[in-house]
This record gives C-alpha cells, structure tokens and sequence, in this order.
C-alpha cells in the first residue's frame, strides 16, 4: 500500500455518546464476532470464556498459535492459553507446529477458534510464510470462523501492520515502524498495550501516513468484537482509541484533521461512518 505524508493536521477531539439502540446492536454483534483483537496484560478466564463463547459452537475446536514467541517461550505461551482454554471447559484443543507444514494446515481447517498470543508480530508472520500457512489462515476467516489473539495476536490481522517504534534521538518524536501482517482486516491499522505504554504518538504517525486507514489503539485487557464487515464493540476494562484524518466543512474547508475518540466497554462503533465534520 502506497503511503503519504500530510502536511497540515488540525486536532479534532470527539466525545463518544452510546445510541439508544447500543443494547441491540450489541446483541446483534454479539451473534456475527468474527475477529477478536485483545491489547495484551492479564486476560481473566471470564475474558476468554467470553472469546469462545462468540464462536456460538457448543464443543468448538481450538488451535493455539503460539509463533509470536521466542523460541524458548514457544511452549510456556502455548501451555498458558492450553491451561486456560481447559479451565473454561474447552475439550479439544491444539497447538499449531509448523515445523510439519502439511499437518499444520490440517490444523487449521480443524480448527472452530484459532488463539494467537504475544510475543512479536513480525516473528509469528514471518513464521507463517515460511511454513506457507497464511492463506490456510485467510481461509479459515473468509469461512467466518472465529479468530482473536493478544498483543501481537492482535496487531497481525491488518494488512498495513504496526511492526514496532522507533524515537528519533534529535526530535524525540517515536516513529512507527510499518510491516504487513495477515491481511485480514484491510480497513484499519491495530496499536496495542496502547495507554500502557503511551503509543498514542506512533499511531497518531502511522494513520497520518496512511489516511486511508482508521488507527485502533487497544488498552491492556481490553479487546473489540468485530464483525468481520464494519462494527465492533469494546470488551474490557479499558479503552479503544480510533484515529481517523478528516476532511473540514465550514470556515476550515479543505483542511484535513486527525479525530480521535475515545469508546469504552459496552460502545458499538461503525467505521463505514465518514461524515465529515
């Protein structure tokens, strides 16, 4: 994806007011939560008994894709999320290995829930490739079935992939540092343990450099619920903060600003809303 660089950006602050309606919609969601991204920190067994619950699926099979971590910890993250899946009464649970790539892709169609923890975005994809299992990925999503992951399980779904950061030893300024990720959610760029670890600065960057893109920045043991098509939903105890450059009306026509709100547990939200303010 071609990037740009703009010049001008005014700042443009919007609070968030849930509809009426946000009960409904939430139900509504609740019933079509394809892609489940958390922000990293200590997810609850309530958290993730939610997560499988999305998938609707009375016994559903669960793959562990545990490839974000180092090597050294590839069997601790895939034993936490298996101890954890088997607390909540998960009966069928796997761990993708992709030294044994024609297995592995077997593992994915079996799979009802695909897990992917944290660890380093950049590690899990280049993982994938290796062991050709990205489009087995892409699949398993275009069949909507149910995928979510933590940290960098959350930042690999984009196309446009927040890798890392980098500060500039004379401004200061903390530069995003762009990859590509898995290609499943094209609209949006994905920022996590976002207030934890102040990543307001290289979102702010990386959505300006790609306007075409909705910045999400995902708070520690928070997630969003998304429906695979426009709508998701805050989960957690946190926030979710959206970046998105706007085009002004009015005296200041023309100009671009960059929105930020702010949503919190319980807010829907529809990306397709592009009102211009």
């Amino acid at each position: 994806m071609k990037t740009s660089t703009l010049i001008l950006f005014l700042c443009l602050t919007v609070s968030f007011l849930a509809s009426p309606s946000a009960a409904l919609q939430a139900q509504e969601l609740e019933q079509a939560v394809r892609l489940v991204p958390y922000g990293g920190g200590e997810l609850t067994d309530a958290q993730m008994d939610q997560f499988v619950g999305f998938s609707s699926l009375k016994n559903p099979k669960v793959l562990i894709i545990p490839q974000a971590a180092a090597s050294k910890n590839l069997a601790s993250s895939a034993k936490r999320f298996s101890d954890i899946f088997q607390r909540i009464g998960v009966k069928k649970i796997k761990v993708l290995d992709v030294q044994n790539p024609k297995k592995a892709k077997q593992d994915i169609e079996w799979a009802d829930i695909i897990w992917i923890p944290g660890g380093s975005q950049v590690r899990l994809r280049k993982a994938m490739e290796k062991a050709d299992l990205i489009a087995a990925i892409k699949k398993h999503y275009a069949q909507k079935k149910l995928i979510g992951g933590t940290s960098a399980g959350a930042s690999i779904h984009t196309d446009v992939m927040m890798a890392n950061s980098e500060r500039d030893q004379k401004t200061g300024v903390l530069h995003p540092i762009i990859s590509y990720g898995f290609g499943l959610w094209n609209t949006v760029i994905i920022d996590q343990h976002f207030s934890q670890r102040r990543r307001q600065e290289r979102l702010e960057l990386a959505v300006m450099n790609h306007p075409d893109l909705t910045g999400i920045g995902i708070d520690e043991s928070t997630g969003i619920a998304y429906n695979g098509i426009d709508t998701f939903r805050v989960i957690g105890k946190g926030n979710v903060t959206l970046y998105r450059v706007r085009t002004l009306k009015g005296k200041n026509k023309g100009k671009n600003a960059l929105e930020k709100i702010i949503l919190k547990e319980g807010d829907s939200f529809t990306l397709s809303n592009s009102e211009s303010r």
